[in-house]
């Protein structure tokens, strides 16, 4: 039988929230296979291994130090951090230095990851987060009262 086109979007979204989280978990992996040398005898070099997953190693070693530091040290859950995806996390680690946690997550996960750039860089004053609305008939934006 064949889906609805309902379905085959609920679907989709799935497996698009299910490869982020793959992502992040791949860090974790990648982490263990690193460290503990599980490469080792099955690859003559840990390039040879990151090849064998179409992955750069310094493609690996992002997707490490993101899982490093949002998930060991800042002690985020993959689910909690994944739909933020790895570009922007990475971008964003050292907000985790200046902020507290949560600021810093609101901060990658609202930012385009050039802007998250500039900030950790100081070349943008930080920015204030707002809830907005808008009108659906005129576009006019309506900003949530504070």
């Amino acid at each position: 039988m064949k889906p609805t086109s309902q379905q085959f979007l609920t679907e989709t979204i799935q497996l698009a929230k299910t490869v982020r989280e793959s992502m992040v978990v791949i860090g974790g992996r990648l982490i263990k296979i690193k460290e503990d040398g599980l490469w080792e005898g099955s690859f003559e070099t840990w390039e040879s291994f990151t090849e064998a997953i179409d992955m750069s190693p310094a493609s690996a070693s992002r997707i490490m130090t993101v899982y490093r530091e949002w998930i060991e040290q800042a002690h985020f859950t993959v689910e909690e951090i994944a739909h933020v995806g790895i570009s922007n996390l990475y971008a964003g680690r050292n907000l985790l230095e200046t902020k507290s946690k949560e600021d810093a997550l609101a901060t990658v996960e609202t930012l385009r990851r050039s802007d998250v750039e500039k900030l950790v860089k100081g070349e943008v004053a930080d920015h204030e987060h707002k809830i907005i609305s808008y009108c659906t008939i005129c576009r006019e934006r309506v900003y949530e009262a504070e």
